[in-house]
């Protein structure tokens, strides 16, 4: 890839490293939620972005901001035309969860052939502080049993994951929500 720089720049005669600009670029993003809410209680904002140029972006270290402050930085690798990352920007202050469980019990069912239950009942609540809708994906896991007596099943008006066993991970499910405006969820 050759660059050419518009106009004159000056650089120090010293050893010292120096950047210079060669090229800036405004790409489109998809701003995105993601929560674990079973471990943690904040949403982490994720940009997805697809390299709309002709040529490819060189590796190197690349710069990240949020709201005009530096957020941090990654190596990113070469990115080829057409090629999609996600980066992660950090907790979102202006998104709130609250996770509950409502009912967790166990208990026994059956008069001859006996068998133990256990019911779990959680709810997410998320409060959507942004004044543009947002989309959520949710991450969580349910129980994958390993023995033929030991039977899982969801439980009647569970919202459906979008996903099962992401990443062929057993038992790790996904949902995507929209989350409105100032709405809570």
């Amino acid at each position: 890839v050759s660059y050419q720089i518009p106009g004159k720049i000056s650089l120090n005669s010293s050893d010292e490293k120096q950047r210079v600009v060669l090229q800036q670029q405004q790409w489109p993003v998809a701003l995105n939620l993601q929560v674990v809410p079973r471990f943690d209680t904040h949403a982490y904002l994720y940009a997805r972005l697809e390299n709309p140029s002709a040529t490819p972006l060189l590796p190197g270290e690349w710069l990240l901001q949020r709201d005009g402050v530096r957020v941090g930085k990654v190596d990113q690798p070469l990115l080829a035309p057409k090629d999609q990352i996600a980066m992660g920007f950090g907790a979102d202050d202006a998104v709130k969860l609250e996770w509950q469980t409502l009912k967790d019990e166990a208990g026994q069912s059956g008069v001859l052939n006996k068998q133990q239950t256990l019911q779990r009942h959680y709810q997410l609540q998320v409060t959507n502080g942004h004044n543009k809708p947002m989309t959520l994906t949710v991450l969580d896991s349910w129980p994958v049993s390993k023995q033929q007596d030991i039977k899982v099943s969801v439980l009647e008006g569970t919202v459906a994951p979008k996903e099962q066993n992401v990443d062929q991970e057993a038992g790790i499910q996904r949902w995507e929500l929209p989350l409105p405006a100032g709405k809570t969820v």
